[in-house]
């Protein structure tokens, strides 16, 4: 036992308590005593707990030294918060962001350009707000069908009493 960890790196007959020596087999690295059949297996790259197996292939990894990873399935750059996986690595189409309000869409997603569509195409919880296609209204108070320069309203849809030309 070189390492001091209690486990040792392969079978030697010797008297009990013998210094330098475990009665305990299977480390398998010797040169660490953070790494032996007792360690806790972590997102590191390296066997932590002599089983074989390390880091996501290792069913004994502590899910506490992983990362959640968000499915990103229309491939904007933005995961859906209701779709994730802890794991070290991300697993193919994951991505650590979780902020996608819509993961079946790539035209919608927190850096997306709000349109007249009804729908949130940004992600912020509001339609059709500052929409890039939207429509200048102007108040046609008395009805004549023109509407006046000076009383414009910019949105998708003409709010009451408003017309698309102006005087």
């Amino acid at each position: 036992d070189n390492d001091g960890d209690g486990f040792g790196d392969g079978g030697l007959l010797a008297c009990p308590n013998t210094a330098g020596l475990s009665s305990f087999d299977g480390d398998c690295d010797d040169a660490q005593a953070q790494i032996n059949p007792a360690a806790t297996e972590t997102c590191d790259g390296i066997d932590n707990d002599c089983d074989g197996l390390f880091d996501d292939a290792d069913p004994s990894l502590d899910q506490n030294a992983t990362t959640t990873w968000f499915n990103d399935s229309d491939q904007d750059g933005f995961g859906d918060l209701a779709d994730a996986v802890n794991a070290c690595t991300p697993p193919s189409d994951y991505i650590a962001d979780n902020t996608d309000c819509n993961d079946d869409n790539s035209a919608v997603n927190p850096a997306a350009q709000e349109v007249c569509d009804a729908q949130d195409n940004n992600c912020n919880g509001a339609v059709d707000e500052n929409a890039s296609d939207a429509t200048s209204w102007f108040l046609d108070a008395d009805g004549d069908g023109f509407g006046d320069l000076s009383a414009e309203t910019i949105a998708c849809q003409p709010p009451s009493a408003h017309v698309d030309n102006a005087l």
